[in-house]
């Protein structure tokens, strides 16, 4: 995490205690993807990842770790971010 901007770690602020709290709940990994999706979506979130190309790999990059650190496979689309939450 020593590379990753200030900015991006504030924007995961209670993102892995959501995803914990998904996973030790034993709800599916759908689900778990549906909350991050939920909490990433926000205009000045996606305003910022859609800025730039290396921006959105350093999105999928996190997002991937994420999923790893709770032994879990990142079904993210390569080159999108997660959809919209209705």
């Amino acid at each position: 995490w020593n590379d990753v901007e200030p900015e991006i770690i504030s924007s995961f602020v209670g993102l892995v205690e959501r995803l914990d709290g998904a996973v030790r709940f034993g709800r599916s990994r759908d689900r778990a993807v549906y909350s991050i999706g939920f909490y990433v979506d926000t205009e000045r979130w996606t305003e910022w990842i859609r800025d730039t190309d290396d921006r959105d790999m350093e999105f999928r990059r996190i997002y991937d770790e994420i999923f790893e650190d709770f032994g879990l496979e990142s079904d993210l689309p390569g080159g999108s971010i997660p959809p919209d939450v209705p």
